[in-house]
């Protein structure tokens, strides 16, 4: 990897965005799929992103209102005009996919005279549907954002300030449930089950939703998919959780916003389902990789740490990547398209801790309330790609991004609180169905909070109380910090009560023995 180029400067209104484990095979894709031809294809304008990033689960671009995507759908950059061509051309896109992967995806299909042939044609085939389905990944924010503001405006204009302040909660649920309410549905109504079941019976369900539903928790050719045993352990955690009725909007409000915000429903409904859909697309696709993976000799990891042109070339008999590289690959990597070519570039560590200060006691931090609540709890940050976390059900999880693969984390953690993202985020969405309290687009708060510090998550206003108390868990030794005078007033030999809940020190005995 030394021999590679270091990243160029991003341009003005780039910006980090999501952070999603995924292999070099689908970032390749999903770069593709933003090629101006994609989108003359699907969206039938002259446009392409100038600038994407995905370097080590961090993916970055222009998702500001500068960038040109919503206006060339619109030429009077109409939010319902934006919206409604937008969501029609993510469900044809979606829908394309799932049954195009399920159509190449039989070994039947590919004849013993000319099976290598046959079988890169039904990968193209895939691998086409899969980059149009792509061209909605990096513009999705720009319709949302642009819906949201119409949607909050009116809101405002007719008075109704406390909807805005409450996360917008009667729009921000999905028109429909997806697959993560219908898999949360089915997890509720085994556990109901239990007690009049064998353990063999148990296992037996389990094993059938881990079959049916395990594409959520393993997406994008990464992970292992859960085991019965998985969902045994989700069943023992889960909380009441209910599918939500999805209602239309009062008809006591007035027509426009009524009608902007069924289709912020419908936007929240596919905010979800569209990166299902390549989830639940792989899965089918899986029987294809398998034989790709044994005719090529590569185990399936390195196999993913290709790119679409280099397994092509692998295919016939060309393949000039070194089993070396595709193991650094796998470890970790930055591939960009910039003014249209991708390429590989060093991977860069996204970490300003250093430059920021650690929250004191009082510090507040301010972030968009998305789901409504008011918890006390211990912070608990999870990494980029860290895979099966074990929380308490007291600790607050602090990431850059939810995200689905994190399983029993998002049914066990008292509240989710995220650097990034809007009111249709996955967290956003994920809080309301789990009836968690969540604050996101905080900016900062996997920098400037630490493991343990106790906070308090506020999901009507989108605020985080810091009460910069560290449980220090490694030595299980309580542990407060931020006290500003201690070493000033306290003397060697006092007598004193840390409380590492509390983050409090009490002076017990003055003297100095």
């Amino acid at each position: 990897m030394s021999n590679l180029p270091p990243l160029p400067k991003p341009p003005a209104g780039v910006e980090y965005a999501l952070t999603v484990p995924q292999s070099v095979l689908f970032a390749d894709l999903s770069l593709r799929g933003s090629f101006p031809s994609v989108f003359r294809r699907i969206f039938e304008i002259n446009y392409a992103p100038e600038y994407i990033v995905v370097d080590d689960g961090a993916m970055r671009w222009d998702f500001s209102s500068n960038d040109p995507f919503n206006k060339l759908l619109s030429a009077k950059l109409d939010p319902e005009q934006i919206t409604q061509k937008f969501i029609t051309v993510t469900a044809r896109t979606s829908r394309q996919l799932v049954r195009t992967a399920q159509i190449v995806s039989s070994p039947t299909r590919w004849s013993k005279s000319t099976f290598a042939r046959d079988l890169l044609d039904d990968l193209n085939t895939y691998w086409n549907a899969y980059e149009n389905h792509m061209s909605s990944l990096y513009t999705f924010w720009n319709v949302e954002n642009s819906l949201t503001d119409s949607l909050i405006k009116a809101l405002k204009n007719a008075g109704l300030q406390g909807e805005v302040e409450a996360g917008l909660p009667t729009f921000v649920s999905p028109s429909e449930p997806n697959y993560f309410a219908i898999e949360q549905q089915d997890l509720a109504i085994l556990k109901s089950r239990l007690k009049n079941m064998s353990k063999d019976e148990i296992q037996q369900v389990a094993i059938r939703h881990a079959d049916i539903f395990g594409f959520l928790l393993a997406p994008y050719n990464l992970g292992a998919p859960p085991t019965g045993n998985d969902v045994i352990e989700r069943m023992e955690h889960l909380m009441g959780s209910t599918l939500q009725q999805n209602s239309i909007p009062s008809s006591n409000f007035p027509k426009n916003i009524t009608r902007l915000g069924e289709l912020e429903r419908e936007l929240a409904f596919w905010k979800t389902e569209r990166l299902d859909a390549f989830a639940l697309a792989d899965q089918y696709a899986m029987p294809m990789y398998k034989t790709l993976s044994n005719l090529l000799k590569l185990p399936l990891k390195l196999m993913f740490s290709m790119t679409r042109d280099e397994l092509t070339a692998a295919i016939h008999g060309d393949c000039k990547v070194s089993n070396e590289t595709l193991n650094q690959r796998a470890e970790k990597y930055c591939l960009a398209l910039i003014n249209g070519t991708i390429s590989f570039y060093q991977p860069t560590t996204i970490d300003t801790k250093n430059d920021l200060c650690i929250a004191k006691k009082g510090d507040i931090l301010q972030g968009l309330p998305t789901s409504p609540g008011v918890v006390r709890g211990r912070v608990r940050i999870l990494a980029p790609g860290e895979e099966n976390p074990v929380l308490s059900s007291d600790e607050i999880i602090v990431t850059r991004m939810t995200r689905p693969e994190l399983g029993t984390a998002l049914d066990v953690a008292l509240a989710y609180v995220t650097d990034e993202g809007g009111r249709l985020c996955h967290a956003a969405i994920v809080s309301r169905e789990k009836k968690k309290t969540c604050v996101v687009g905080t900016g900062n708060a996997t920098q400037v909070l630490r493991d343990g510090m106790i906070v308090y998550v506020d999901g009507f206003k989108g605020t985080v109380l810091c009460h910069a108390t560290i449980v220090s868990r490694e030595k299980k030794k309580p542990c407060v910090v931020g006290a500003k005078n201690a070493t000033q007033v306290l003397r060697d030999g006092m007598l004193i009560d840390v409380n590492g809940s509390e983050g409090t020190i009490t002076v017990v005995d003055e003297s100095n023995k």
